[in-house]
C-alpha cells in the first residue's frame, strides 16, 4: 500500500506545475453510452490526479452542487466534452493572493475564459463592502490580464438553464469557431459536415460508422472538432447526447463547394 501511494505521489508531482493545473487536455473520449456521470467522474478524477496539497483540496471542497450542476445543465448540452475546461482553478490577484475561479476554459491558442457560478446568499446577501469591492477588482484585474469573466446566477442555472446556455454559446463559440468566417476543414470534416446536410435531421456517430466505415472514437472526433468549429451543436436529453444538429440559421457552407 505503500509503495503505491508513493508511486501515485510521483506522478502527481511530475505533473505539478509552479503555480497552477497543467493547461492541456485530460479528459479523454467517453465510450458509447456513456453520458454526463460518465464523463464528470471522468473528468473530476483525473483533474484530481494532477494536484497536490491545497489545489487538489479546493478542487474537492470546491467543486459541489451548484458547479456540477452548470456542466450539467449548461456546459454539457452545448458543448459536449470538457476539453479544454479547468475546474477550480487556481489565478493571482494583483497582490499576488491565491484566488480560485470556478472553471477555466483555456485553449491552445492563450484565449481565456473565467467562469464563476453565483449564489444570491453568498455573493450578495452576504457580502459585506469589503467583499463586495475586492469581486469587482479582481474582476477588472482579470480583465487586464487577458481574461474574459462570466457569471452565471445559481438559480439561472437550476431554472433557466437555456438562458444560461445561450449566453455561454455567445462567448464560448467565437473562440473555439475562431476568427475566419471559412475555417479551413480537413477533407473528412468536410465530408461529415455534408453528410449532415443531407440526413436533414440530427447526425449520430452511428450514421458517420457506417457511411465512412469508421469505428466510434474517430467518428465521434469528427463530430466533436465540428462542434468546436461552431458547425453543429450537440442535442441531448438532459443527461446524454444523442446527435448533433447544425448550427441555427445555418446557410449551406460556401467552402463546402470547393
Amino acid at each position: 500500500m505503500a509503495d503505491k501511494m508513493n508511486r501515485m505521489k510521483n506522478k502527481i508531482e511530475q505533473n505539478k506545475t509552479k503555480h497552477s493545473v497543467k493547461r492541456s487536455n485530460p479528459i479523454s473520449e467517453v465510450e458509447p453510452g456513456f453520458g454526463f456521470e460518465s464523463a464528470h467522474a471522468t473528468f473530476l478524477r483525473q483533474h484530481l490526479n494532477l494536484r497536490s496539497g491545497e489545489r487538489r483540496g479546493r478542487l474537492e471542497r470546491g467543486h459541489q452542487y451548484a458547479e456540477k450542476l452548470f456542466l450539467e445543465k449548461v456546459w454539457w448540452p452545448l458543448i459536449g466534452n470538457f476539453d479544454h475546461l479547468h475546474p477550480e482553478y487556481e489565478i493571482y490577484d494583483w497582490n499576488r493572493r491565491s484566488q480560485f475561479l470556478d472553471f477555466a476554459f483555456i485553449t491552445a491558442n492563450g484565449d481565456q475564459i473565467g467562469i464563476e457560478c453565483d449564489g444570491f446568499q453568498s455573493h450578495i446577501k452576504d457580502m459585506d463592502r469589503e467583499r463586495f469591492s475586492y469581486a469587482l477588482n479582481r474582476d477588472t484585474f482579470l480583465t487586464g490580464m487577458g481574461w474574459k469573466m462570466l457569471h452565471f446566477a445559481f438559480d439561472d442555472i437550476q431554472r433557466r438553464p437555456e438562458v444560461c446556455r445561450m449566453l455561454l454559446q455567445m462567448s464560448v463559440m467565437p473562440i473555439m469557431a475562431g476568427t475566419s468566417a471559412n475555417p479551413t476543414l480537413t477533407p473528412m470534416q468536410k465530408d461529415v459536415l455534408k453528410l449532415a446536410w443531407r440526413l436533414g435531421r440530427a447526425i449520430r456517430p452511428k450514421d458517420v460508422m457506417e457511411v465512412y466505415d469508421l469505428s466510434f472514437r474517430p467518428a465521434r472526433n469528427v463530430l466533436t472538432q465540428l462542434v468546436g468549429l461552431g458547425l453543429i451543436t450537440p442535442r441531448d436529453n438532459g443527461k446524454q447526447i444523442r446527435g448533433y444538429e447544425l448550427s441555427t440559421n445555418a446557410k449551406f457552407p460556401s467552402f463546402l463547394l470547393s
